[in-house]
This record gives structure tokens, sequence and C-alpha cells, in this order.
């Protein structure tokens, strides 16, 4: 309602003042035009609707105005006519100046006048919107292991999310709705992605798969002791290294140029996932421009999840 308003009070603002020029433009020109000026009147004697009636259509059409041989016309019983001749468009334009100041001009300055009283009143009843409650309430999607310092290095490219406490959160009304409108486009675009690219990231998916099983299978054969240190250790140097390379170095090793999508609507879009969880969880707290594409998308699946 409130960009209505605003459309309606400049639309016919704007006709109020266009019109009041004209209006004044053609009583100007017809004082300067016409045997008027001879007679001593001035724009404000224009603008007197008792001017010899100068406002009234009907009174105008009522005048006698002769027409001599040469074409132009003489206005007879006139006080003010000195017999010159002159068009009797001038009278006409003056009459119908008159109409346009004082009628369409007058209402369209009221309509803008009404327009921007119901905006201001639209304008307070958004500011007094009463707040909501909203219950953000995320489920764990996975219990933590507790398997030791080889379990935590098998983990280390997953993310296991831990219960978050119900918390109530207050917010306008109208940002909750915008939010929730951009939460819901997100949740679309992945939905796209995974539908593109389902393909690509199970096969992602398996390659993580085997690397875990691989290791896993190798400390659970591992016979003594030694050799299950060196096996972590060697995962604990695989993760380092991981970690230690640039996002170009990782997406050339990752596949993500295969993602035809921009990285920014990718981050765009991972942010805007990441602001419908808790603060404190641990998926909230990452450094998504150190993403690449393909981490990016896993990223928003996590958080998909948790939802």
């Amino acid at each position: 309602m409130r960009k209505t308003m605003k459309i309606f009070f400049w639309t016919f603002f704007g006709i109020s003042i266009a019109v009041l020029i004209a209006g004044i433009g053609i009583k100007w020109l017809n004082i300067q035009t016409s045997p008027i000026a001879e007679q001593g009147w001035t724009i404000t004697d224009m603008f007197s609707p008792l001017k010899e009636k100068n406002w009234s259509l009907s009174a105008g059409f009522n005048f006698a105005w002769l027409q001599p041989e040469n074409g132009y016309w003489k206005v007879s019983d006139m006080y003010w006519y000195n017999g010159a001749d002159l068009s009797p468009t001038n009278l006409v334009f003056d009459m119908v100046a008159n109409y346009a100041i004082l009628i369409f001009s007058t209402v369209s300055i009221g309509i803008a006048f009404i327009s921007f009283i119901l905006f201001l009143f639209s304008k307070y009843n958004n500011s007094n919107s009463k707040q909501v409650q909203v219950i953000v309430n995320t489920q764990p999607n996975m219990s933590d292991t507790k398997e030791g310092y080889m379990q935590q290095h098998l983990n280390a490219e997953k993310t296991n999310s831990a219960t978050v406490e119900a918390k109530t959160v207050q917010t306008n009304f109208g940002k909750m709705m915008h939010r929730i409108h951009d939460e819901k486009n997100s949740q679309d675009y992945l939905a796209n992605l995974e539908a593109k690219y389902a393909e690509a990231l199970r096969k992602q998916e398996e390659a993580e798969r085997l690397e875990r099983k691989k290791y896993e299978d190798a400390l659970k054969n591992a016979a003594q002791e030694e050799e299950r240190q060196k096996i972590i250790k060697l995962l604990a140097d695989s993760v380092a290294k991981k970690q230690q390379m640039s996002t170009r170095e990782r997406a050339r090793l990752d596949g993500s140029e295969s993602i035809d999508e921009p990285r920014s609507q990718l981050q765009k879009h991972a942010n805007r996932m990441r602001s419908s969880i808790d603060e404190e969880h641990k998926l909230y707290n990452v450094n998504l421009r150190d993403m690449t594409k393909k981490e990016l998308i896993k990223y928003m699946r996590q958080v998909a999840n948790i939802n």
C-alpha cells in the first residue's frame, strides 16, 4: 500500500504542478497578445473569477463575436474592448486556463495530499508492527565419535553437528519473512545443483569414503602400536598438507573447475543458509571465502541436513 500511495502522490502532485504552470503560461501569453493589456490588466486581474466572468465557460460562449471580412474577430458589448482585431481564442484560452487552475490543479493537489496522508499512516502502522518470537531448534545430524585421536583425524573432513539448545530470538516479522524467503531460494538453488551434478557429487562422496576406509582398514590391521601411530601420523600429515594448499590448488584437486556456476553465487547461497543455524554451531564459524566450489556445495548440503 505504501508503494501505491507513493506513486499516487508523485503522479497527482506532478499533474497539479504541470497544469498550474500551463494555466499561468496561457494567462501570461493572453495578456501579452490581446487588447486586455491595453486596458491595464495584470496577471492578478486574470486570476479574479469575478473579472467579467472570465472563469465561466458558459458566460464566455454567450459573448457576441463579430467576424469582419478580413478574417479577424471583434468583440461586442465589452467595456474594455478598443475595437482592435483579435482572435476569440484569447478569451477562450483564458477561460480554459481558469478551469485548469481552479479545478484540475486543485483536485490533483487534493488527491496528492490524501495519498501523502495514507502514506504516512501506513508507515506509522509498519513502525508499530509487533515483534514475534522465533524458536530455533536444530537437531543433531549425527552423534560425536569418541574413538580417540585416530577417529578425530578420520573425521577431519566430516563435520559432525552437535545439539543446539532452543533459543528465543526477537526479530521483526518483515525481516523474518525476508530471511525465510532467501533461505528457501537457497535450498531450491542447492536442489538444482544436486540434480545437475548428481554424478560428480556421487563420485566425490565415493572417493572420500574409500579414502577414509583405507585408513580405517590399515588401522584395524595394524598389529603393533608403533604401526598404528605411524598410520595416524600419515593421516595427520595428509590433512595438514591439504589445509596448507591454496583454494586454487584444492579446486584443481577436487575438480571444482567442472562446476559452471560462479563461485560468488555459490558463496552467497552458502552464507544465506549459514544464517539459519545457531552461531554457536561449529558449521557457523567456517571461512566460506577459502572454500572451493565443491566444498561450498558440500557445506550447503551439511547445513541442509541440520535443518
